[in-house]
């Protein structure tokens, strides 16, 4: 175990030979004062980062709900079926999104991960990127004179591999239908 305080004490004469800039940035002139001021900035800036997040999330469910009330109109369903007061012509329609979460939530994800069990961080951005899919398929469709969308249909996909997001993909055939 005496190898092991030598080291340290090596460190830290190399630590203090260090520039005063260099150990501002690490806060400590030896490697406890580095270890417990990094640590302290660590968490503080996990928490900042976590309420800088939360806020955001927030504002884009608050966006998500007004523009849903703006396209009430355009109606969607999952039947392949075309009812009888179709009339004109129909269209491939498509809505994607890419949501990816913040590098904060992504540590948690990954602690959860090892854990175990339910990973509600998961569940909240797939539920906003469906919403956010639908939004852009009514959206298209309402942009090419259709008011109805059917066989509606959702795909998702992992997009990278060192970040935590996902592609969703919502289409369908939009049609114009008569108010009866």
């Amino acid at each position: 175990m005496d190898w092991f305080f030598k080291e340290i004490e090596k460190f830290n004469a190399e630590l203090a030979k260090a520039p005063d800039w260099l150990l501002d940035i690490f806060g400590g002139s030896t490697i406890v004062d580095a270890i417990v001021n990094n640590s302290l900035q660590f968490f503080i800036f996990t928490i900042l980062g976590w309420l800088i997040a939360t806020f955001l999330e927030r504002k884009h469910i608050s966006y998500l709900a007004k523009k849903e009330q703006q396209l009430v109109e355009i109606k969607l369903n999952n039947v392949k079926k075309i009812v009888n007061d179709y009339q004109g012509d129909s269209a491939f329609l498509m809505g994607s999104v890419v949501m990816a979460h913040d590098y904060f939530r992504g540590f948690f994800i990954v602690l959860r991960k090892i854990i175990g069990g339910n990973i509600s961080a998961y569940e909240r951005i797939t539920q906003r990127g469906r919403r956010e899919a639908i939004i852009r398929l009514k959206e298209n469709a309402l942009n090419q004179g259709f008011n109805k969308v059917i066989n509606v249909r959702f795909d998702s996909t992992k997009v990278g591999n060192h970040i935590t997001a996902i592609e969703i993909i919502a289409y369908g055939t939009g049609i114009k239908v008569t108010e009866g």
